[in-house]
């Protein structure tokens, strides 16, 4: 038996952490539009008994039935619908899970990619669109970290 270790190291999120700011409507269509074997049905949501209020326990509720929270697919959902290609997912193996903006050898980062500020608000940008529409830019930006290091193991 082996053990593995890799590096989670970047600029991003915990995925848990953007759980209370995204729209359960929005995750549906996401869900439709990236994920390659599940399929939400249009009247999914109002078939469940939910409070309407509940935003947070919709979301939970479709991460649970669809794409499951012991694996990385939330964050890999969210890298999947950049069109650039620049944001991947990463775990630790301890279920924590990452979308990050990897570091890059000083050659590949070029132009705006070359500024943390940039990049900040590159990712803020690419999840807004599927948060709450009461939720803004500030919000997200809160919870991204400038300095992701976790050893991963497994």
């Amino acid at each position: 038996m082996s053990q593995q270790y890799w590096v989670c190291q970047g600029i991003g999120f915990d995925q848990s952490a953007i759980v209370p700011f995204l729209d359960a409507d929005k995750l549906v269509k996401l869900i439709n539009d990236h994920a390659e074997t599940a399929h939400v049905g249009e009247d999914f949501l109002a078939k469940k008994k939910y409070r309407k209020t509940d935003h947070i326990s919709k979301v939970l509720m479709i991460l649970d039935e669809f794409i499951g929270m012991e694996h990385f697919e939330l964050a890999g959902l969210l890298a999947s619908a950049n069109e650039e290609g620049v944001l991947i997912a990463a775990t630790n193996g301890e279920r924590r899970y990452f979308l990050l903006y990897p570091p890059r050898y000083p050659w590949e980062n070029t132009g705006e990619f070359a500024n943390q500020k940039y990049l900040v608000e590159y990712i803020a940008e690419q999840v807004l669109p599927f948060c709450r529409d009461d939720v803004s830019r500030q919000n997200i930006i809160g919870i991204i970290d400038t300095e992701i290091h976790e050893i991963g193991c497994g």
